[in-house]
């Protein structure tokens, strides 16, 4: 008796934590470690190349590779688009590795994989949005598995987005719950159905 009584009490505390620290879940941010490449993300702000330059710069590593495919300008590719962001900051061309077919985060992780392996580099820095990176986080751990990368997390700034108090603006709401939505979409179909797919 006494332990439902406590179970009763403890689901709604826990749902309480969890409630009002689920921005800062999703705000994975480790320290930078050096590698061979430091990895951005398409689809999201400037901050994403600065922060990314920013690494470059303090020497974490000697290239970037950008990832994005066309969505949005079926002209440009958002690698591209992250190139001319990167070449107006003072970036040579020669520093950048594109790739230019994904259209998903799983897609970043698997196709940024391949321009690795192609130019034998073991070690890099993904950079994505704040609310982004755990859901990055997530899916290059599993796309990398076994592969003898080691990977790090760096986050960068997003403006309207505060994880320490996401509920307290529309978009906040929006965007973390949106997150999460996309985590178990992710892992019900990107890693367990497709990978049920191929048994």
């Amino acid at each position: 008796m006494r332990r439902k009584r406590l179970l009763w009490l403890l689901v709604p505390v826990a749902l309480c934590v969890g409630f009002f620290y689920a921005g800062d879940f999703l705000a994975l941010n480790q320290s930078p470690r050096h590698s061979d490449a430091i990895i951005v993300l398409g689809g999201g702000p400037e901050q994403r190349v600065s922060k990314a330059v920013q690494l470059l710069r303090e020497g974490y590593a000697p290239r970037l590779l950008l990832s994005g495919g066309a969505i949005y300008n079926p002209w440009q590719t958002q690698a591209q688009h992250m190139e001319q962001e990167a070449v107006t900051l003072g970036i040579s061309p020669k520093r950048i590795l594109l790739e230019n077919h994904s259209q998903t985060t799983v897609q970043n992780a698997l196709y940024s994989l391949q321009v690795m392996k192609s130019h034998h580099l073991n070690s890099a820095i993904i950079v994505s949005s704040t609310f982004h990176m755990r859901r990055a986080w997530l899916d290059f751990l599993y796309v990398f598995s076994g592969q003898g990368i080691r990977l790090s997390f760096s986050s960068s700034p997003y403006p309207g987005y505060h994880p320490e108090t996401w509920w307290q603006s529309a978009e906040g709401r929006n965007i973390t719950a949106s997150e999460y939505a996309k985590m178990v979409y992710t892992i019900a179909v990107d890693f367990l159905w497709h990978k049920l797919e191929h048994l």
